[in-house]
C-alpha cells in the first residue's frame, strides 16, 4: 500500500478532488491507466477466490465494489499529499482491473471444476 502513495515527483497544485483528467491523452498517461490496471489484477483475483469460498453469491459485483471502494480510499489519501492528486481515471482504471482479475479466477475455477467432475463445487484439501 506504501507504494501507491510515496511521492516520485515536486509538490501539485491540486484542481479539486477527483478532478484530475489529462490536458491531452499521452503515452504517460496511458502508461498510467495500464499500470493501475496490471496492479489490481490480482487483487481482484484474490478477492475472487477468497469470496467465492465464503460463499458469496455474486463474487464479481461483491468483488468489483470492494475494488472501487478500495481505490477510491486510496485516492482519498492521495489528495491530502502534497505530492500526490487524486484522479477519478485511476479510479474507473483499478476497478477495471480488479474486475478483470476476478473474471480472470472465475472462468479459470470453472474449467477446473468442469474438469475435476465436481460439478461447480470448489474442492478442498480434505
Amino acid at each position: 500500500m506504501a507504494i501507491l502513495v510515496l511521492p516520485i515527483s515536486r509538490p501539485y497544485v491540486h484542481r479539486g478532488y477527483l478532478r484530475e483528467l489529462p490536458q491531452a491523452i499521452t503515452r504517460r498517461f496511458i502508461a498510467d491507466i495500464g499500470a493501475n490496471i496490471l496492479l489490481f489484477v490480482p487483487l481482484g483475483w484474490g478477492l475472487h477466490r477468497a469470496a467465492r469460498r465464503a460463499g458469496v453469491r455474486s463474487p464479481i459485483i461483491a468483488v468489483g465494489v470492494a475494488g472501487a471502494v478500495f481505490s477510491l480510499t486510496m485516492e482519498t489519501v492521495q489528495y491530502v499529499l502534497p505530492y500526490r492528486y487524486s484522479s477519478v481515471v485511476d479510479v474507473a482504471a483499478d476497478t477495471v482491473g480488479v474486475l478483470l482479475g476476478a473474471s480472470g479466477d472465475a472462468l479459470t475455477s470453472r474449467r477446473e471444476c468442469t474438469r475435476s467432475g465436481g460439478g461447480g463445487r470448489i474442492r478442498t484439501g480434505a
